[in-house]
């Protein structure tokens, strides 16, 4: 579970965990109180492990998520604003994901984000009280005082490379996949491979084969222009996700971003959408500058709004996706890359679908 992240992470550990059993896996992202079922009839008697996404918006879901599931090993991506507006704050966020412990067994293992302040929140907020086992808990990351982490990250046109690092050495892992939030998702399915006996060369293998699914960063190459589709959904930290890997693409074509509303996000939406807008300064003033932002929808609104007005980007923005769209073909030339992302709800894989064809 966690705010961003879980499907990618749950299709990199089971591509891990495949290379040495028969592994079950959520189907696409069947993570609701109604999917969780389903895919616990897809367990049978030749299942040897399953790895089960577990998604929740308002509290009391977990509680019945893991009381069907009852894992013996529990992965926490990270604690963001998804569902902010129902959950209240981060902290509460952080203790309804936090009850995928309730049912660990002794010897069980939570593994954790160790980025950022979720470490902080996770010691805080997910008490080993609220499980009858005595489990350990494992942070993995890219950040120092992780068990398990990546350093030495680099990309090029083969992808994005770094270096894993647990108590039994380094590997060098190469992923077909950009982005550090990537880097972090074959962490912790190399540590998850290591805890249940998979070679970690045969895992980086395994990740090295690892092509996204629909929606979830696929690169379009359209008549020379790389459209990077990431519509499935969105939340604040994802768009920032993104468009750090964004800069990170390799070659000299120009960086543009298409974002549109992150949905409930609750009275803080303003805010949370501003603070993408400020993220973008940030990276400008490292150097790394978006060519043109274009924004759907009045949420998204903010990010622009702060962007023009703290920066020289041209912007442009507005409430439907015809008038982005038509502005955006105008612009477009060979070596872009072209960021798409919203929530689902604003439907943004339309204007993928609409280049593509167009």
């Amino acid at each position: 579970t966690g705010s961003v992240g879980k499907t990618t992470t749950k299709e990199m550990i089971a591509a891990v965990l495949e290379t040495k059993y028969r592994t079950v896996k959520t189907y696409k992202n069947l993570n609701s109180q109604i999917g969780v079922a389903l895919m616990m009839f897809e367990l049978d008697e030749d299942t040897e492990l399953a790895v089960i996404e577990m998604g929740i918006s308002m509290p009391g879901e977990m509680d019945r998520l893991v009381e069907m599931v009852k894992p013996e090993c529990a992965v926490l991506t990270n604690i963001g604003v998804s569902h902010i507006g129902n959950l209240g704050s981060r902290e509460n966020i952080c203790k309804e994901k936090g009850k995928i412990v309730s049912y660990l067994p002794d010897g069980g293992t939570l593994f954790a984000s160790g980025n950022g302040d979720v470490r902080q929140l996770v010691e805080t907020q997910v008490p080993s009280t609220r499980c009858k086992g005595n489990y350990k808990v494992s942070y993995y990351g890219t950040e120092s005082g992780c068990e398990y982490f990546a350093d030495e990250m680099s990309a090029n046109e083969d992808g994005q490379s770094f270096v894993y690092h647990d108590s039994e050495g380094k590997e060098k892992v190469l992923l077909s996949v950009m982005g550090t939030h990537n880097v972090n998702n074959a962490v912790i399915a190399i540590a998850i491979g290591r805890k249940y006996g998979v070679p970690v060369k045969d895992a980086i293998k395994a990740l090295k084969n690892y092509k996204p699914i629909a929606m979830r960063g696929v690169v379009h190459d359209i008549n020379g222009i790389h459209v990077v589709d990431d519509t499935y959904n969105a939340s604040p930290d994802s768009i920032t996700s993104n468009l750090h890997a964004l800069f990170d693409y390799p070659g000299n074509g120009r960086r543009i971003a298409v974002l549109a509303d992150v949905l409930e996000l609750g009275k803080d939406s303003g805010k949370l959408h501003e603070g993408i807008g400020q993220f973008i300064i940030e990276e400008q003033n490292k150097g790394r500058r978006l060519d043109y932002l274009f924004t759907v929808g009045k949420e998204a609104a903010h990010i622009s709004d702060y962007v023009k007005a703290h920066s020289d980007i041209p912007v442009f923005s507005a409430e439907s996706k015809d008038e982005v769209m038509k502005e955006l073909e105008t612009k477009l030339q060979k070596e872009d890359w072209v960021l798409v992302k919203g929530s689902r709800g604003m439907k943004m894989d339309e204007v993928v679908k609409r280049l593509i064809k167009e």
